[in-house]
């Protein structure tokens, strides 16, 4: 025989020897796959190693030997989470890639395996790089199972749980609406009857879950435990895979438990951990992950019921998970954190000091333990400077106070975590600055009003993000300014209140920004810029409240690709002189400019203290002290009004007259007094700019209403406006000489309006300058083209309020919502002529006293948006019998002119002059301090 034939022999040889290796790892991980016993799955790494020594480098089939000890080693590191094998299947998995070419039958395998590999190093270490790597692979993976390829599903499932990983970092939601798309496919490829139905039925769950969680639509959550439940039911008691079902559903009971605080589905949810742990022995790889999840539905149930054995379980379970991932194991920190957490709260029960000791170390051991830029290291940061902010004075340095500080600025500021969550801290921040009356308070609410305003961004339509405003706290702008106020930073609380009101509709005037300076410089940029804000716009006010999934889905992704773009196109405009600050918030100087003629008062309500900033010329703001006028007192009064206005006219005279009175000693005889001291003339025009609980109220009509005795009309001509901003806007566009006038008067005569038509007529009498329309002939189509031609108008109808605020309506006919002019569709038109609007209907500046009062959506503030410079509307029901009175007696100040050459600005002082003429005849005083003039 010569040496090449025994060469032969010897190669053929070794295979066999390999092949037979490779046999008995894969019969030892197939007896692994049913029976749990790690003993076999280490006896396949044995073989699979063995396998592969006999396959050295360039053997024909040393691709099969490294890719099955790649997946044992996973498996291994799926029990034990060892790191070192975790690198070696990543090492081995690369080689075999590189050994199966784009057209190798099992080069997907290997792909996936690999992507599950860099998946899990990325939960391990919190590296960017290891959660692209896994993207990657599974997109390759998923790219080389087209439909119709039987793997299709598995790959669109891990592909799906990557993207989930990735969008709980940043946020984004294309990767949460992708992950959603490909669970939906991947359980689409498996219909009833489908041995992998139960699998994706779960996946498509738990990322439902996930949207839930960021858009709060209980819809998404409904599907979740009904999608979860369906898996249970394909997982009979017996199935390897109940005991993963049994807390994936357990987790959505307990998120409803939180959302409705039904107790009945916190009892289910532990009842199915206890289920899901009984399938888990000891043993049992997943056995500390269910222990760790029903020891913190025990600490829920604990906090809300007080029952001690809830506690002493749930700390009983926390330390046997903790015993069950030892140092080098991936989920060790959680643990850790999470033993933390249930000792803190028997800590703050017994007092102890073993416990607090151990609630230090094992946080910091928590935080130790994860890299700088893991997205879960905020939890941990804020969960240690609660820790040490909360133990009782003196037990620690004032050091350790401002240790605990820092941490929570460095929680608040940790981009990789999901925003929502940076909110959370920084609300948090804000209320133990609060506490400690620390230094850094204003930078804590910097911090939130800057957060608050990202997180609206996620949301794509006003409707998502009205609801995310009304779930956070009403009064975090005013409790800013407060704070400011305290530390005598006057111009730092103008620019909060600035900043952190009236959010909706700052982020949708960004969208019609003036582009015509910007064309001059860029015009390309200018072009691309105007276009993403019309597609943005667009978005935001689509109707969404009860869109499908699929629908839901696309707008998302669509609205997250416009806003990348959006503010790739900010980042440009900045670079260029004269845009630094573009769509940044308004500075104070700017903000001052408002008041350069007349005084602007700014009423700021808060628990913490109320108090007017007044802005006058070019001064700093003038503080006037308001302890009386606390949040509490003005909802009184508030509730007062409701009733007030209800009642039957004689009876709402006396009751309202008592209440104007209070508001004049409570908040407006102070100020009076301030703008006397700052001799500030008598009937000069004055502006009043309300948050929290003063929406709402006649503060333009206060006083005392006695024999001799002024009342705020009779001293200043009072204008509201709902920011700066909005009064600068206004006032902006104020460039012209009185125009001649344009007026379009629209008319609906009911039974319950009987002096409609006399209004009507009223107005119609003006001159020939006066366009009318009534509502037998009006369509909303008709209306806008009229608001669109003409500069003012005159409406003499209905406006309801609805619970939807954005839903709230003129009534134009009898047609249940063709004839409905609702604020959404005034946001939608986009009028340039328009200067003044008079809103002769009920309603039209209601505050929202049951949503976000300081977001102030009402169809006055609607048309405000649209280009109105000056409005009137009213607080509650108009008065149908004073209308016409009221109209004529506006007008004839109005045009006082002749030959209809008239000044919007004029507005303020007219309405004025006409509740006043109503005064002195005798009108009751509920006849006519529901009118309020709003802008310029």
């Amino acid at each position: 025989m010569s040496s090449s034939d025994s060469g032969i022999v010897s190669r053929l040889g070794s295979e066999n020897i390999a092949k037979s290796q490779e046999d008995h790892g894969r019969s030892a991980f197939e007896k692994y796959a049913t029976s749990y016993d790690i003993k076999k799955l280490e006896e396949a790494i044995v073989y699979g190693r063995k396998s592969l020594d006999f396959r050295p480098i360039g053997c024909k089939f040393r691709d099969i030997s490294l890719y099955n000890l790649a997946l044992y080693l996973y498996k291994h590191y799926e029990c034990l989470g060892s790191m070192k094998e975790l690198q070696e299947c990543i090492t081995h998995g690369l080689e075999a890639l590189g050994l199966r070419p784009i057209d190798h039958s099992r080069r997907s395998s290997t792909l996936n395996i690999l992507g599950l590999a860099f998946w899990s190093q990325y939960k391990q270490l919190g590296q960017q790089v290891d959660l692209d790597n896994a993207i990657n692979y599974h997109q390759e993976a998923l790219d080389l199972r087209p439909i119709g390829h039987p793997d299709r599903s598995h790959s669109l499932n891990n592909l799906a749980i990557v993207l989930q990983s990735r969008y709980k970092q940043f946020g984004q939601q294309v990767d949460l609406g992708n992950a959603i798309n490909y669970h939906q496919e991947a359980l689409d490829l498996c219909p009833i009857g489908h041995p992998n139905r139960s699998h994706s039925l779960n996946n498509l769950a738990f990322v439902l879950q996930s949207r839930y969680k960021q858009f709060g639509q209980q819809v998404d959550l409904g599907n979740a435990i009904n999608h979860h439940q369906q898996a249970l039911d394909l997982r009979p008691i017996g199935h390897p895979d109940r005991s993963s079902t049994l807390n994936n559903l357990a987790s959505a009971l307990q998120s409803r438990y939180e959302q409705l605080r039904q107790q009945v589905d916190l009892d289910n949810a532990i009842n199915h951990y206890q289920q899901a742990l009984d399938l888990h022995p000891i043993g049992h790889p997943d056995r500390s992950c269910s222990l760790n999840n029903l020891a913190n539905a025990l600490q829920s149930r604990y906090k809300q019921f007080g029952q001690q054995v809830d506690l002493d379980n749930a700390i009983n379970h926390h330390q046997q998970a903790l015993d069950l991932r030892p140092i080098g194991h991936p989920d060790r920190s959680m643990s850790l954190n999470n033993f933390a957490t249930a000792l803190w709260l028997r800590y703050k029960q017994f007092g102890q000091q073993v416990d607090l000791d151990n609630v230090i170390n094992y946080s910091q051991q928590a935080l130790d333990l994860l890299p700088i830029g893991h997205p879960i290291r905020s939890l941990f940061l804020t969960n240690l400077a609660v820790v040490y902010l909360s133990i009782s004075d003196g037990l620690f340095p004032l050091s350790t106070v401002e240790y605990a500080f820092n941490l929570f600025v460095a929680a608040a500021g940790h981009r990789s975590a999901p925003m929502h969550e940076q909110l959370r801290v920084a609300l948090q921040w804000c209320s133990y600055a609060q506490t400690y009356n620390h230094v850094s308070v204003l930078s804590a609410y910097s911090c939130v009003l800057r957060l608050l305003d990202q997180c609206l961004t996620i949301y794509p339509d006003i409707g998502q993000q009205h609801n995310f405003l009304t779930s956070q706290s009403r009064s975090l702008a005013c409790d800013a300014a407060a704070y400011a106020i305290i530390r005598g930073d006057l111009e730092k609380a103008v620019e909060f209140l600035e900043q952190g009101r009236t959010i909706l509709w700052s982020r949708m005037l960004g969208y019609r920004q003036s582009f015509d300076q910007l064309h001059d410089i860029d015009p390309e940029l200018a072009k691309e810029f105007e276009e993403t804000c019309a597609q943005l716009e667009n978005n935001a006010v689509m109707t969404g409240s009860s869109q499908t999934a699929h629908i839901l889905d696309n707008q998302i992704q669509r609205h997250q690709i416009l806003l990348e773009k959006w503010d790739g196109l900010i980042a440009k405009i900045r670079l260029h002189d004269d845009f630094h600050n573009f769509l940044m918030p308004i500075p104070f100087e700017t903000l001052q400019s408002v008041a350069s003629k007349f005084p602007v008062i700014i009423i700021n309500i808060s628990h913490i203290q109320s108090d007017a900033l007044i802005l006058h010329s070019s001064s700093t703001p003038i503080v006037v002290a308001l302890p009386l006028t606390t949040p509490q007192n003005l909802s009184k009064l508030s509730s007062k009004l409701t009733n007030a206005v209800k009642s039957d006219d004689i009876d709402r005279q006396k009751e309202i007259t008592p209440l104007l009175r209070d508001l004049w000693s409570l908040l407006v005889d102070p100020i009076v007094a301030q703008l006397e001291s700052l001799q500030i003339p008598h009937m000069t025009r004055i502006w009043w700019c309300l948050t929290a609980e003063s929406h709402g109220l006649p503060i333009h009509a206060a006083g005392p209403y006695r024999a001799r005795e002024r009342n705020l009309p009779d001293l200043y001509i009072s204008s509201y406006t709902p920011t700066l901003s909005a009064l600068m806007r206004a006032e902006a566009s104020t460039v012209h000489p009185p125009s001649v006038l344009k007026l379009f008067v629209f008319c609906q005569p009911t039974a319950t309006l009987p002096k409609a038509q006399a209004e009507f007529d009223q107005v119609k009498s003006l001159g020939g300058y006066i366009e009318s329309l009534n509502s037998e002939k009006s369509t909303r189509d008709m209306i806008l083209s009229r608001l669109q031609e003409n500069s003012w108008a005159h409406f003499i109808c209905h406006g309801c309020q609805d619970r939807d605020p954005f839903q709230s309506f003129l009534q134009l006919n009898d047609q249940k919502d063709a004839g409905h002019l609702t604020i959404l569709e005034i946001m939608k038109a986009k009028l340039p002529k328009a200067e003044f609007a008079f809103l002769s209907a009920c309603h039209t500046a209601a505050a929202d006293k049951e949503g976000v009062p300081d977001e102030v959506i009402h169809i006055t503030s609607a048309l405000q948006f649209a280009g109105f410079k000056s409005v009137i509307g009213t607080l509650w029901q108009a008065p149908d019998h004073e209308g016409p009175e009221l109209a004529m007696e506006f007008y004839k100040y109005m045009f006082q002119r002749g030959n209809g050459t008239t000044d919007y600005q004029d507005a303020a002082t007219a309405l004025n002059v006409a509740t006043r003429a109503l005064q002195e005849k005798k009108v009751p005083v509920d006849r006519w301090i529901q009118y309020v003039h709003v802008g310029a």
